[in-house]
């Protein structure tokens, strides 16, 4: 995964991830990944999603599965899509789908995980006012 996450610096708009292992009886071990794409510049997660999964079947000679969790209407959250600085509900709809990543219940013996480090804000413009 580690191998994963390098070569997904090179695609342009993507700007960080978080990625936890996890073991279930009917999965045995596995990886949960969410990737954060630039908002302002791309509004469309699918090229990144073919992208990734491209890299993770060259990384694993077709081995590997990648899974996309398609928005459905049935979810408390949707996760593909753009949230504003200012959204408060989006942000908290974000630490939802991000604390399935930490469920107890699958969680390995020791925790094995990595987080992208969050890109430095810009210091040019006029600053943000916080809602």
């Amino acid at each position: 995964m580690t191998w994963l996450t390098e070569q997904c610096a090179e695609i342009s708009g993507l700007e960080g991830y978080a990625w936890v292992m996890e073991y279930g009886g009917d999965h045995r071990y596995h990886i949960h990944a969410a990737f954060y794409i630039n908002g302002q510049s791309h509004r469309k997660a699918w090229c990144f999603w073919k992208a990734i999964q491209s890299l993770w079947e060259d990384i694993t000679d077709g081995e590997g599965y990648a899974h996309r969790c398609e928005p459905k209407g049935h979810y408390r959250v949707r996760g593909e899509r753009v949230i504003n600085f200012s959204d408060r509900r989006g942000r908290e709809g974000m630490q939802y789908i991000l604390s399935y990543l930490g469920k107890q219940s699958q969680r390995t013996e020791r925790r094995i995980y990595r987080v992208s480090a969050v890109p430095a804000p810009a210091v040019s413009g006029r600053r943000r006012k916080r809602s």
